[in-house]
């Protein structure tokens, strides 16, 4: 589908097939001869000629599982909690790719991957097509931009360490309890070049990732 000139992910609805099912033409990927990309006809021929005939359903964006899970425990002064998120079974548009690399003007201001990761010779091999300059966009809508969101991300994990009671009783103090604690420490993910916890409506835009932060602090009791 085309929005504004631009390809889109197909949204189709059929009897017992998925609401969040992402349609598109199968991809072999870029042909290293001529930078041009490869399509599957539904009949399993591959053609260089784009044919909206031939989606099929290459992903889905609603993943088979995902939540939370975490752990807490505390031994001797001494005590942890993390928790993590998952998700595994899904898939996501890279609309980025498409509106931001591929089809962006290319006498314009533009991602480095339009020139330095392009197709440019017989043998390269790489994932984006050759630009000829003066030429639309011909980018299409593809499983070529359809990745996975399977992922593991460490969200929260926090250490703590209580003084004992002989030390802070010295100093009127009831209780003392040193901590370090971290956001979004450690990411693995299948596909890295995006956060897995960022899209929207099932497409990877310019989304800003969640930030990684540390916090250290003590807790007093009087």
């Amino acid at each position: 589908m085309l929005e504004d000139g631009r390809p889109t992910p197909s949204i189709k609805y059929y009897e017992g097939c998925s609401m969040n099912a992402i349609w598109a033409v199968k991809s072999r990927g870029i042909d290293p001869q001529s930078g041009k990309e490869i399509f599957v006809k539904k009949d399993g021929r591959t053609t260089y000629i784009y044919d909206v005939n031939d989606q099929v359903v290459c992903g889905d964006s609603q993943p088979k599982f995902n939540g939370n899970f975490g752990v807490n425990g505390e031994f001797k002064g001494i005590g942890f909690s993390l928790t993590t998120s998952y998700r595994w079974g899904g898939e996501i548009y890279n609309s980025t790719l498409v509106n931001k690399v591929e089809n962006a003007p290319i006498e314009y201001n533009v991602d480095r991957r339009v020139f330095t990761d392009r197709w440019q010779k017989p043998g390269d091999q790489t994932d984006i097509p050759r630009f000829v300059y003066g030429e639309p966009a011909t980018s299409t809508n593809s499983s070529r931009y359809i990745h996975s969101t399977d992922h593991l991300r460490l969200k929260n994990f926090t250490l703590g360490f209580t003084l004992p009671n002989q030390w802070t009783q010295k100093l009127m103090i009831d209780k003392v309890r040193i901590y370090f604690s971290g956001n979004n420490l450690l990411t693995w993910a299948k596909w890295k070049q995006y956060d897995p916890e960022t899209p929207v409506n099932g497409e990877v835009f310019c989304e800003a990732p969640a930030m990684r932060t540390f916090s250290f602090g003590a807790q007093l009791s009087f």
